[in-house]
């Protein structure tokens, strides 16, 4: 699996009125990372220190604007950030030694700056675009649980004006070596 990477896939509409975007993880083998369902990372999406991921960010809308014309989104990422807070880590001690995230040791928040191009892609009754980060982050080693956050600034054009839109996510994801986490 050498330069492969989970997706955490970002979706949203570009008419939506809410600012929640959908989110999945897609495994390298471009599955749909499931959440674990039992146990005690029920309901986080869980992650093996080694293990790298990246960004997708996918707006949709209607094929055609208001006028009946067919226009591109030029979809821009303008900022993005994801945040962590550790939930639990096992045997941190009484010093409360913990990474801050599971992405960097130091760091609660992580900007994710540098991204791919927009891909289009149109159908009759739809159109998407599609941009992946170009950054990849590095699952650190250390079994924990985080609830994993995030802001999304974009900028894209619909019926001829550039539009600026801010959407946040919150899938909650562990680092687990294997053996289990057991909380306190």
């Amino acid at each position: 699996m050498k330069n492969k990477a989970y997706v955490l896939e970002l979706e949203f509409d570009i008419g939506q009125v809410t600012t929640a975007l959908q989110s999945r993880f897609i495994t390298p083998d471009k599955k749909t990372h499931n959440v674990n369902k039992k146990g005690s990372l029920a309901g986080t999406f869980e992650f093996r220190a080694g293990e790298k991921l990246r960004l997708r960010v996918i707006a949709n809308a209607k094929a055609f604007n208001h006028e009946g014309k067919r226009e591109d989104l030029n979809l821009k990422i303008n900022d993005c950030t994801l945040t962590s807070l550790a939930r639990y880590q096992p045997a941190i001690g009484r010093d409360f030694d913990m990474n801050l995230s599971p992405f960097n040791r130091l760091k609660a928040c992580v900007n994710i700056g540098k991204w791919g191009r927009s891909k289009p892609a149109h159908d009759k009754q739809f159109k998407s675009e599609t941009i992946e980060s170009n950054d990849v982050l590095d699952i650190i080693k250390g079994d924990g649980q985080w609830e994993i956050s995030g802001y999304l600034s974009v900028s894209y054009n619909a019926n001829g004006k550039t539009l600026w839109r801010s959407y946040y996510f919150d899938p909650e994801g562990s680092v687990s070596s294997g053996i289990g986490l057991d909380p306190p």
